[in-house]
């Protein structure tokens, strides 16, 4: 709960100071990641709200994980590092395919590249982009595997294989699925789909921008400026989707979950001599304030006080550019 309450606290004072914020990142994927230029239409939304995006990219028709895992470009810009987030996009079909064949094919992969990514990133995140069902379910292989027949049975398999994917590799996901979903069901008049039924029009570029700018940015949708080439009706009713469904469950989707968390406890040994116990999580590294203008970097300081009475603590907890802070009074005596 204390997590969540730090990161509204800060999402509503970015708003409201209009803070902006320049963030770095790799897209890995394929046709449905460069189809209308997904990354430039994320750094216009960005831009539209005072905020920049710098990007680069890999995006091969039909690519796969495995496909970037073996691609030595792919592995390149992993390796440049300074990446903030390298964003993963599946082959649109794979992660819907029978378990054996995602555990052979997709699972390995995903968390071989997440691994490559923490190694020169140590400050980035891995990010999985959850695509969509098609729009009528890849009938071709009906006979084969059924469950992917229908729209329905197709994204139902995509959102828990993708879901599978950032659990298991502590990373984030962007569910620009679900945010389709939700736009199918409550939206029908908005096309998410080009002719043939599996890329993105630009309505659903537009969606997976918002999607993808909310999860990056942690900002409030409803407020972007940039509507693409859409009506300004479609667009108010995506980013109200976008917000729904990502904005106002943050941690349903990972974000937040791994930053730090400052905590303390501390233990008088009776002399005005304090043992501190830090229980942060997610940290690096800790700066503590003793209230008496003493301060230390260690994890698990013992200080020593000249005299009795009330001091204020606070503790940092700092990972990378993140941190969290926690203030406590204790009495000395």
């Amino acid at each position: 709960m204390k997590n969540s309450v730090t990161i509204l606290f800060l999402l509503i004072c970015s708003i409201l100071t209009g803070q902006s914020q320049t963030i770095r990142v790799l897209f890995l994927g394929n046709s449905y990641t460069y189809v209308n230029d997904l990354p430039k239409m994320i750094a216009d939304v960005a831009n539209s709200m005072g905020n920049t995006l710098i990007f680069d990219s890999n995006t091969l028709p039909g690519y796969s994980l495995k496909n970037h895992y073996s691609n030595r470009k792919s592995r390149r810009k992993i390796a440049a590092g300074n990446w903030d987030y390298i964003v993963l996009q599946e082959q649109s079909l794979l992660p819907s395919l029978q378990i054996s064949q995602v555990q052979k094919d997709v699972f390995p992969y995903a968390h071989t590249l997440d691994s490559i990514i923490n190694i020169y990133n140590p400050c980035g995140e891995t990010v999985f982009f959850m695509t969509w069902g098609r729009k009528d379910g890849d009938t071709s292989a009906c006979t084969s595997w059924p469950p992917v027949c229908t729209y329905s049975g197709m994204d139902s398999l995509l959102n828990l294989r993708y879901r599978i994917m950032a659990e298991r590799n502590n990373a984030l996901l962007a569910p620009v699925g679900a945010v389709w979903n939700y736009i199918r069901q409550n939206f029908p008049l908005i096309n998410l789909y080009l002719e043939d039924g599996g890329h993105p029009s630009v309505e659903g570029s537009y969606a997976a921008a918002c999607t993808f700018y909310t999860i990056i940015f942690r900002k409030d949708p409803t407020f972007i400026s940039f509507n693409s080439r859409l009506k300004a009706t479609d667009a108010s009713n995506i980013k109200a989707a976008v917000k729904l469904i990502v904005y106002d469950s943050l941690m349903n989707w990972h974000i937040g979950e791994y930053d730090p968390i400052a905590s303390f406890t501390y233990l008088d040994s009776g002399t005005s001599q304090i043992i501190y116990t830090n229980s942060s999580k997610n940290a690096t590294t800790y700066t503590w304030y003793f209230g008496d203008g003493g301060t230390s970097s260690s994890v698990n300081p013992t200080h020593k006080y000249l005299n009795t009475g009330p001091y204020t603590i606070k503790l940092i907890a700092k990972r990378c550019s993140i941190q969290d802070t926690i203030i406590q009074t204790i009495a000395v005596k």
